[in-house]
Protein backbone atom coordinates (compact mmCIF):
# COMPACT_ATOMS: atom_id res chain seq x y z
CA UNK A 1 0.00 0.00 0.00
CA UNK A 2 1.05 3.17 -0.48
CA UNK A 3 2.42 5.63 2.28
CA UNK A 4 0.16 8.13 1.09
CA UNK A 5 -2.71 6.14 2.03
CA UNK A 6 -1.52 6.60 5.81
CA UNK A 7 -2.95 3.36 6.69
CA UNK A 8 -3.46 3.11 10.55
CA UNK A 9 -4.94 2.02 13.48
CA UNK A 10 -8.08 4.05 15.45
CA UNK A 11 -8.36 3.96 18.66
CA UNK A 12 -11.09 5.05 21.70
CA UNK A 13 -14.28 3.19 20.56
CA UNK A 14 -13.03 2.71 16.83
CA UNK A 15 -9.85 0.94 18.79
CA UNK A 16 -11.00 -2.56 16.85
CA UNK A 17 -10.88 -0.67 12.75
CA UNK A 18 -8.11 0.75 10.86
CA UNK A 19 -8.02 4.41 8.44
CA UNK A 20 -6.88 4.79 5.18
CA UNK A 21 -6.64 8.45 2.84
CA UNK A 22 -8.67 7.53 -0.44
CA UNK A 23 -8.16 11.41 -1.48
CA UNK A 24 -7.45 14.37 0.08
CA UNK A 25 -10.13 14.14 2.59
CA UNK A 26 -12.09 11.05 2.54
CA UNK A 27 -11.71 8.08 4.74
CA UNK A 28 -12.15 4.60 4.27
CA UNK A 29 -12.61 2.48 7.82
CA UNK A 30 -11.88 -0.95 8.09
CA UNK A 31 -11.71 -4.23 10.18
CA UNK A 32 -8.69 -6.49 9.01
CA UNK A 33 -9.34 -10.46 10.22
CA UNK A 34 -6.73 -11.52 8.44
CA UNK A 35 -4.30 -10.60 5.49
CA UNK A 36 -6.67 -11.76 2.65
CA UNK A 37 -10.02 -10.50 4.63
CA UNK A 38 -11.45 -7.08 5.74
CA UNK A 39 -15.04 -5.26 6.62
CA UNK A 40 -15.36 -2.21 5.33
CA UNK A 41 -16.86 -0.11 7.77
CA UNK A 42 -17.44 3.44 6.47
CA UNK A 43 -16.15 5.91 3.94
CA UNK A 44 -17.07 9.47 4.38
CA UNK A 45 -14.93 12.68 4.56
CA UNK A 46 -12.53 13.47 7.43
CA UNK A 47 -14.76 15.84 9.33
CA UNK A 48 -18.00 13.48 9.13
CA UNK A 49 -16.05 10.56 10.18
CA UNK A 50 -14.31 12.09 13.33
Amino acid sequence: MSPFANNHALSGDRQPYRSINITGDYRLIYEQYDEDTVRLIDIDTHSNLY
